[in-house]
């Protein structure tokens, strides 16, 4: 039917233990809004020492009248707001009525301001008398009886003055939350808040709609939403609706029908009712509009990855772009801040002021970010980059990374949770639940001259790249899972070619072009991996913790640890064997004693000197309680002195870590071909091409996340008439790796072929025109490729120019 709306995830409620003989148990958080009255009432069953209940398996009308008659001082009391109530007689007391499927509850709070001999004499005393099905009991800071637990955590708020005794508490101005008799009609429906309920029909063309019971203008009210709609269809659906019981209304941000829910409508009732209302309204829209389908992607033809920059599609301006620096630079690296704060220093609110500082003083958070020498910010604060490189050259970048939540207007806390996942752990406690969890690492493509990096393929989950300058080929070392991995190539086309399956990875291991193109290295910690680029060959290497030697395009630079000391040398490939040494790496600051290393060493085009990642520069004491980052050297091979490149800490506290990923000369290193001795081509093994994880789908439930969240972007942005082009290129890539997961598209086809439906129609309308219809119409586009089992059609690149 074409809903215009934002997608949610949904929760299914907890089960609860029905065994009354087990013990105490602790009542579980609703985790709903502060203002949420079931969450009002968890916090001060938390809060309050004792909690006195007087509670039954049926509804609250009896539950109330034998409250009242065992315990008058109920019926004289204040309305504070929301269905809390303090007695008069002791204001210091508040008290609430439940209800829900495990039946109904009056709940006492005391406190500690509270009149103990009151409590015991009109409350706790009275409600023990009760007889059966009527039973007393209590909650303490939180904890309470299973029996008693289960009709807490199912029980909502309800306005007690729908019983007649109580009736002169009632407010006036209609109802302030959904009677007590309409949450029972909706007890199968999902609840959303604590107002509104949500259950799919299905209309007359086989679509689901949602439609909603909520409280509206002090009335329960069946209502669809109809999102935002062109100012001509709201007055033809109007006229339509004229004589009818439905009512076209505006709600917050949103469009809605709605009908007023009658009073004493039951389940049965309401399911026809709400069904009605879906044929009445699909009729309705039919007769307003007919959505266009949309059409294919056009493919691209024999256009290579880097060609998609040098070609403008339907415009000549570039969909996003960032500033890259003017002056030369001789290294790259990747970096982040590494937090080391506890307690209050490590809280969401603490952790997003000091990466918003962070963001103004160094140009981006506690994200990874690509620098370069001088402490200069290469890429935009849009991207989070692990690995990336520069060919100055051509000019063209190649990276892995996602997109930042400042994206999606979120707080920039979040891409701390991203990293270290606290954003599945305390950061959910602290009430932050909208930050990525395990966002994988997308393969990002650019060029200096177009000023933009854009996604190429965000179906796998990119460990390391490399860009082979001279041929433009680009090597990825991607995550399959465990210690799994496999070398791909993008060469002359759009997609990638596995090149072989690697196991024993750690995680952090660089991949790199041999100078002449033809190789690949994997360097690990006590190994390395030479692969041949064409045919997928491979052969372990005993040489660990190295690079190419720019010098000979057959030999590698490794540095050896022993007895404390890294000592740099060249092993050569043709002949098998150490060509040369160099002095030992002697630092401008003290080595960790327990931990005397230098990794991932990078060495400069001329072979004068080589970057390597070390956690000196920090104290033992401070490794010890914290752990350490890696920290960027640079040595002289002559000499093997060697200084940090950085500040090691950005705050007084040392709370605030520098912590190096990767690093990377810019320049060329002289060609030169690759010669491999006998011995290591007769122990070359065949490639590995196929595996489980290769499944395009592998990283699909993250890839939900951010085609999600970026749609829903877009869709505030178009409503706000603002420009969308720039979130594009991410939901085109997004896209792809849901389409390839059965159970992910299935779980929002029906969101985006609504969405897909609604935005087409507004074209054809008029409502939305220029890029943003270019947007919505390529969006459409990406959708029927889905939708016709060909997402292969789909090339992210595509949205380069808007």
């Amino acid at each position: 039917m074409g809903i215009f709306s934002r997608n949610s995830a949904s929760q299914e409620p907890a089960a609860v233990s029905s065994d009354a003989a087990a013990p105490d148990q602790p009542l579980v958080d609703p985790d709903l809004n502060a203002d949420d009255p079931r969450q009002l009432v968890f916090g001060l069953l938390k809060g309050a020492g004792l909690t006195f209940t007087l509670s039954c398996p049926g509804t609250v009308d009896g539950l109330l009248r034998e409250a009242l008659r065992a315990s008058p001082t109920l019926g004289r009391s204040r309305h504070l707001g929301r269905g809390f109530f303090a007695l008069n007689d002791d204001p210091a007391t508040i008290w609430v009525a439940t209800e829900g499927p495990g039946g109904s509850a009056v709940l006492v709070f005391g406190s500690p301001e509270s009149d103990s001999a009151l409590l015991f004499k009109a409350i706790t005393q009275p409600f023990e008398a009760c007889r059966s099905p009527f039973a007393s009991g209590f909650v303490f800071s939180g904890t309470t009886k299973p029996r008693l637990k289960a009709v807490i955590e199912g029980g909502d708020v309800v306005p007690i003055w729908e019983v007649h005794e109580f009736s002169s508490l009632a407010p006036t101005g209609g109802y302030i939350t959904l009677p007590a008799q309409v949450r029972r009609t909706v007890r199968s429906w999902e609840r959303l808040t604590v107002d509104l309920y949500r259950r799919e029909f299905t209309d007359h063309d086989g679509d689901a709609v949602s439609v909603h019971v909520a409280l509206l203008d002090g009335q329960p009210k069946l209502l669809v939403n109809m999102a935002s709609l062109p100012d001509s269809s709201i007055r033809t659906i109007e006229r339509l609706l004229e004589g009818t019981q439905y009512t076209l209304e505006q709600w917050e941000d949103m469009t809605v029908v709605t009908r007023v829910l009658p009073a004493g409508t039951d389940a049965t009732d309401l399911a026809d009712l709400a069904q009605t209302f879906v044929d009445d309204l699909t009729a309705v829209l039919a007769a307003v509009t007919s959505a266009q389908a949309p059409e294919l992607p056009a493919t691209s033809g024999a256009l290579t990855v880097w060609q998609h920059f040098d070609h403008p599609g339907s415009g000549s301006v570039v969909a996003r772009t960032f500033d890259w620096p003017a002056r030369a630079i001789e290294y790259t690296m990747t970096e982040r801040v590494r937090e080391s704060g506890s307690g209050e220093g490590s809280r969401f609110s603490t952790l997003n002021r000091l990466a918003a500082r962070l963001r103004e003083r160094r140009g981006a958070g506690f994200e990874y970010a690509w620098r370069a020498s001088g402490d200069v910010t290469l890429s935009p604060s849009w991207l989070t980059l692990r690995s990336a490189k520069i060919d100055v050259e051509s000019g063209r970048i190649v990276a892995a990374g996602h997109l930042t939540h400042e994206v999606w207007g979120l707080p920039p806390a979040y891409d701390l949770g991203a990293i270290d996942g606290r954003n599945m752990s305390s950061f959910p406690d602290d009430g932050h639940t909208d930050g990525l969890l395990w966002p994988p690492q997308t393969l990002y493509i650019g060029t200096v001259a177009s000023g933009t990096m854009m996604p190429v393929d965000a179906t796998i989950n990119v460990i390391s790249v490399d860009l082979h300058g001279p041929s433009g080929s680009i090597a990825c070392l991607e995550h399959l899972g465990s210690s799994t991995g496999a070398i791909t190539i993008y060469d002359q086309g759009e997609n990638r070619r596995v090149v072989t399956v690697i196991e024993g990875l750690a995680g952090n291991e660089p991949i790199r072009f041999s100078n002449d193109g033809e190789w690949l290295l994997v360097s690990r910690s006590r190994d390395s991996v030479l692969v041949h680029a064409s045919t997928g060959r491979w052969v372990t290497l005993d040489v660990a913790n190295a690079d190419w030697w720019p010098l000979d395009g057959s030999s590698l630079l490794t540095i050896e640890h022993a007895d404390g000391t890294g000592t740099p040398r060249v092993f050569s490939l043709a002949g098998n064997e150490y060509m040369q040494s160099f002095p030992a790496i002697n630092l401008d600051v003290p080595a960790i004693p327990e931990y005397p290393y230098f990794w991932h060493p990078t060495v400069s085009p001329n072979a004068r000197e080589v970057l390597v990642q070390t956690p000196a520069g920090v104290s033992p004491a401070y490794q010890q309680k914290n752990g350490a980052g890696n920290h960027l050297a640079r040595v002289t091979l002559a000499t093997g002195r060697g200084v940090l490149e950085h500040r090691v800490y950005f705050d007084d506290y040392q709370t605030l870590e520098c912590d190096v990923s990767e690093a990377r000369w810019v320049q060329r290193p002289p060609h030169a071909p690759l010669e491999l001795h006998p011995v290591f081509v007769a122990r070359l093994e065949e490639a590995i091409t196929t595996h489980p994880h290769l499944d395009p789908g592998r990283w699909a439930d993250e890839a939900e996340r951010i085609l999600i969240r970026s749609l829903n972007m877009m869709i505030t942005l178009a409503q706000q008439g603002e420009d969308i082009h720039h979130l594009l290129p991410e939901v085109l890539a997004s896209l792809v790796a849901v389409a390839h997961d059965s159970d992910v598209i299935e779980r929002q086809r029906e969101w985006l072929v609504g969405l897909q439906r609604t935005t087409s129609t507004m074209i054809a309308n008029g409502s939305t025109s220029g890029r943003s219809a270019t947007a919505w119409r390529r969006f459409g586009e990406a959708i029927a490729a889905v939708q016709a089992g060909r997402p292969d059609l789909i090339v992210p690149l595509s949205a380069t120019w808007a």
